[in-house]
């Protein structure tokens, strides 16, 4: 997002954070992998990576990309109140870096020989998900 609208996140989200949790073996010449998009106040890995990660893993030998959200976690800005937005076009700017981040990693994960591809989230996520 910074790079097609210089300046209109703050410093410490313009970097892009993820967990990427992979099977120790794969079932199938497929490699499948999910993102999952975080929902609000998600501020790190933990929910996703035990409630949904490791059952998918466990289940159908299924990798998951845990993306870290924009203002959230590690990515949240220092004068920024837990989850609390300072202004309402946080939440677009948000939104928006989590389409182009995702659409990144999905071609990343394609060049790197991953697939099938999925995208799942709660909450937001879920919503971002659908674009």
């Amino acid at each position: 997002m910074a790079h097609y609208v210089p300046g209109i996140m703050p410093v410490e989200s313009v970097i892009a954070r993820f967990q990427f949790i992979v099977p120790k073996e794969w079932s199938s010449k497929y490699r499948p992998v999910c993102i999952h998009l975080a929902g609000t106040g998600d501020h790190h890995y933990w929910r996703r990576r035990t409630l949904m990660a490791r059952p998918m893993i466990k289940e159908a030998r299924m990798a998951s990309l845990l993306l870290e959200n924009p203002y959230y976690g590690c990515r949240k800005p220092k004068d920024q109140v837990r989850s609390s937005l300072k202004n309402v076009s946080d939440l677009f700017v948000m939104g928006g870096a989590l389409i182009l981040e995702s659409a990144a990693l999905l071609h990343w994960l394609e060049r790197e020989g991953y697939g099938p591809l999925g995208m799942t989230g709660i909450s937001m996520g879920g919503h971002v998900s659908l674009f």
